[in-house]
């Protein structure tokens, strides 16, 4: 086992996770399966055809305003009203923080929320100095994809959080000044002898892991006792993976698009009449012109002209079916 070791339930639920991802960013064309015989450029023109009928997003910002609707209202101790308008020292204030974590959970039903302090060593610094420089703790939201590999223990009845081990993406400079390549690397949080311990690990080209740094950070100069990650789940704030809220919405809506892909591929190719005529052989280059200025005649009294035209009831059956997903979507 190695540090980028993923949990069985996180592997379990990866699939589920990249569906919502993709319905709410409207890249579903990778869900509708080709035609047989297909060629890719002409299955590129087959999905691309109809817009994407994105209820689920709309349904996701619907909520997300309900739940916002009223201004929250912050009461607890005065070190929360400080940081309120900076919560994370990159310029989001609370409520924008606490948005996001609902669109997390709303999304794919899971994110955590690590707090963390500047490994700086704030003895040297005064009060003032330390408020200045914003040498403060601040939180940070990592994605249910993030949080790779987490496990509890219990102790004399207590179930607690033992570890999380959080993959991250960094910028590192890469040959000159201004070549910037993005790397990977792994937060290990556990706790040792019953002190909280941060680690880092980086993947080197090999595939191997260099370990780079390990921290035990501190609060008002004492050692912190427990892991300061929080979950945030549909129904709870423990490591459980719940469904997605709008999963049964969000297959549905891919369903939906299947339809209508096939809806507007059927129209593509049925909705122009295509003129015919039997009987005739033609001449040699003969170029037959259409339209009501022109005069046909053919030497075969048999020969006829006409218009190949669709019939059936073939595509509207497919915009039934599409009418009712788009109920069924309502009732979800």
């Amino acid at each position: 086992m190695s540090v980028n070791t993923q949990h069985k339930d996180y592997k379990a639920n990866l699939s589920t996770w990249k569906l919502m991802r993709d319905v709410i960013s409207s890249n579903v064309t990778s869900y509708v399966p080709k035609l047989e015989g297909q060629s890719q450029e002409e299955f590129k023109a087959y999905v691309n055809r109809p817009a994407f009928f994105n209820a689920t997003s709309r349904t996701l910002e619907a909520l997300l305003g309900l739940i916002f609707s009223k201004p929250a209202e912050v009461t607890d101790s005065t070190e929360l009203n400080k940081i309120y308008e900076n919560i994370t020292l990159d310029d989001d204030t609370l409520e924008d923080f606490a948005k996001s974590i609902a669109k997390e959970v709303l999304t794919v039903g899971r994110c955590g929320v690590l707090v963390d302090l500047p490994s700086i060593d704030r003895s040297q610094f005064s009060a003032s100095q330390i408020e200045a420089m914003n040498l403060r703790a601040y939180a940070r939201i990592y994605t249910t994809e993030n949080i790779i590999n987490w496990r509890y223990e219990t102790v004399n009845g207590i179930n607690f959080l033992s570890l999380v081990v959080l993959q991250e993406t960094y910028e590192y400079v890469n040959g000159d000044e201004f070549s910037v390549d993005v790397g990977t690397r792994w937060r290990v949080l556990d706790l040792v002898d019953g002190r909280y311990r941060q680690r880092i690990y980086t993947q080197n080209k090999d595939s191997s892991f260099s370990f780079d740094a390990e921290l035990y950070p501190v609060a008002n100069g004492k050692p912190i006792t427990y892991i300061p990650f929080t979950f945030f789940g549909v129904n709870e704030l423990k490591g459980k993976i719940e469904q997605p809220p709008l999963l049964d919405m969000a297959k549905v809506n891919i369903s939906h698009f299947k339809n209508d892909v096939d809806l507007e591929h059927g129209a593509h190719f049925t909705a122009l009449p295509t003129p015919c005529i039997s009987g005739y052989s033609g001449q040699q280059n003969e170029v037959i012109k259409i339209g009501s200025s022109s005069f046909l005649t053919f030497d075969n009294p048999q020969a006829k002209a006409y218009y190949m035209e669709f019939s059936g009831d073939g595509l509207g059956t497919i915009q039934n079916i599409i009418a009712l997903k788009e109920k069924r979507m309502a009732v979800l």
